[in-house]
């Protein structure tokens, strides 16, 4: 059947943020550690937001596919 895949952070996301709120939103790891899922760590973004806070720290692509 059809599998789909929900990363650790993004649920993690969901459980403090809401549903609605992570709705086409990405879940950046503000240590840029992507296995460090404490709800500290954790923050909501734009997909351009996101882009952007990566280009600026001079990152050429995020640290994971989008979350």
């Amino acid at each position: 059947g059809d599998k789909r895949y929900v990363r650790v952070a993004r649920l993690l996301a969901v459980s403090e943020y809401g549903f609605d709120a992570v709705t086409d939103m990405e879940v950046h790891h503000k240590n840029r550690i992507p296995w460090d899922n404490r709800p500290s760590n954790i923050e909501l973004m734009t997909r351009e937001e996101h882009a952007q806070h990566h280009w600026d720290v001079g990152d050429s692509l995020p640290h994971n596919q989008p979350d």
